[in-house]
């Protein structure tokens, strides 16, 4: 039931070299975030269609996500109007410096590769950025340290060209004007307090990138309680940088994101249904001793059918527990199924994004079920497909008008 707006990261090459800058980190970005939902919600030519209005942030994304949650608070429309109704921080930074220093100075794999990629992003905008030109030698790819001084500079340089007093609250008596004053005030823990926009932070404690003592871990220590208030915070063991929908799968994940901007839509409610079907597709054949384990869909571009993985576990003497098994305990076959097989109308995916988007919804919305429920851990055939429906319905009235 959402239309979904994607807005550029201000670090991408793109970005910087269309806009003649290199800024990054919530502070900033967050400001043209409220902006952009200012714009959305009272002046594009959709605005009488918009219901609700959401944030959603990934990574450093997820940075400026946090700090669109404390300019919707500070910045109301007409004293009382937020822009948001919610905002949601998936795997974020949370603290720049430390973990941008972590991340150019570190020696792991993540870092070299991280480091990398920012420095040949850098080098294919530094043309169009004068604030570079004298920072930096783009032959020369100087060091991690180096690096991030660059950056700070780099940024300090541009925000202190902002004219005084159009900043947004509660920064607009803080001035950028040298690198100190963008690290400092891209620390979001020390700007957490009284939060009061329904705000989401979802954290994974095995986070290679972002790590989680830098980032979730004192945010999580500066508010105790964060699973209770308007700010909450949810830290699970294993999600390695944004791929909890990996380890919990597409169902969980999906559902929790969901369920929080529902929860924070009070414009509509959805109405949920289980549809069945038979299954009419080849289906894998079950040896003996073997179970179902898990069912996985994928779309090709240009294809007009779907591959469907079985996951199947050795249910053997030889083989433990599922899931405390060595890799040879599992097998895998693989089914087409034919978009025309399916009770609903779905359109050929014409580019690789479009298919991994049909990919993560077929994922969420289709179930294979046996005889007695859907096939995990299960010696049953498959014999149904259950499909998930969202319907979105306009809440009822309870009272006189």
């Amino acid at each position: 039931p959402f239309n979904i707006m994607v807005l550029a990261s201000q670090t991408s090459a793109n970005n910087a070299r269309d806009n003649k800058r290199l800024v990054f980190g919530g502070h900033y970005e967050g400001q043209e975030m409220h902006e952009v939902g200012k714009w959305i919600r009272f002046a594009s030519p959709f605005r009488h269609l918009v219901g609700s209005l959401h944030a959603l942030g990934i990574s450093l994304g997820g940075h400026t996500a946090l700090y669109t949650a404390l300019y919707n608070d500070y910045n109301p429309i007409n004293d009382d109007i937020k822009v948001y109704n919610s905002v949601i921080a998936h795997c974020p930074a949370i603290n720049i410096k430390p973990t941008f220093k972590d991340l150019f100075e570190g020696g792991g794999l993540t870092a070299k590769f991280t480091k990398d990629s920012i420095w040949n992003s850098l080098v294919e905008a530094y043309d169009e950025i004068p604030d570079l030109h004298d920072l930096v030698d783009p032959k020369s790819k100087p060091s991690g340290q180096r690096l991030m001084e660059v950056f700070g500079l780099a940024a300090a340089r541009f925000q202190s060209r902002i004219p005084e007093g159009t900043a947004l609250f509660p920064f607009r008596d803080k001035p950028v004007t040298v690198p100190d004053d963008v690290w400092s005030l891209n620390n979001f823990v020390n700007q957490s307090e009284g939060i009061t926009t329904p705000t989401l932070v979802w954290n994974a404690m095995d986070d290679s990138v972002l790590e989680f003592d830098l980032n979730g871990r004192p945010l999580s220590e500066k508010h105790p309680d964060a699973r209770k208030g308007r700010l909450m915070v949810l830290n699970t063991p294993q999600g390695n940088h944004c791929s909890q929908s990996v380890i919990y799968g597409w169902e969980a994940t999906a559902s929790v994101l969901r369920a929080f901007i529902q929860d924070h839509s009070h414009d509509f409610y959805i109405k949920r249904r289980r549809l069945e079907f038979p299954v009419v597709f080849h289906r894998p054949l079950l040896p003996s001793g073997q179970l179902h384990m898990l069912q996985e869909w994928k779309a090709e571009k240009g294809l007009d059918h779907f591959e469907v993985k079985y996951t199947l576990f050795n249910n053997n003497w030889n083989c433990k527990k599922a899931g405390e098994s060595k890799p040879s305990c599992y097998d895998t076959q693989v089914m087409k199924l034919g978009f025309n097989e399916l009770p609903l109308t779905l359109q050929v995916p014409r580019t690789k994004v479009e298919a991994e988007i049909l990919t993560r919804w077929a994922n969420s919305r289709f179930e294979i079920h046996g005889a007695s429920g859907r096939l995990i851990e299960s010696d049953e055939h498959p014999e149904k497909i259950v499909y998930i429906s969202d319907q979105m319905e306009a809440p009822t009235s309870t009272g006189d008008n």
